[in-house]
């Protein structure tokens, strides 16, 4: 039998949810050449429609001019 600690069973959890839930928008999910309308989907999604009251995210513009959106916590 395999012990896991507190902090290892809550990481699965976490894995275990976005999998089964297959949300759009979850901490560590990466999104390329997205709109703003995008952007503000995630905003909604996760702070807004939530229990999050802080959202951290990444935007990139590349160079084509295009937006990249990395959701980093959400909590």
């Amino acid at each position: 039998m395999i012990k896991y600690s507190n902090n290892s069973r809550a990481n699965i959890q976490k894995l275990l949810d976005i999998i089964y839930d297959s949300p759009e928008f979850y901490p560590g999910s990466f999104h390329e050449k997205i709109d703003i309308q995008v952007l503000l989907s995630c905003i909604n999604n996760l702070l807004l429609n939530s229990k999050n009251k802080s959202l951290h995210i990444i935007i990139d513009k590349t160079s084509d001019n295009s937006l990249n959106l990395t959701v980093d916590k959400a909590s």
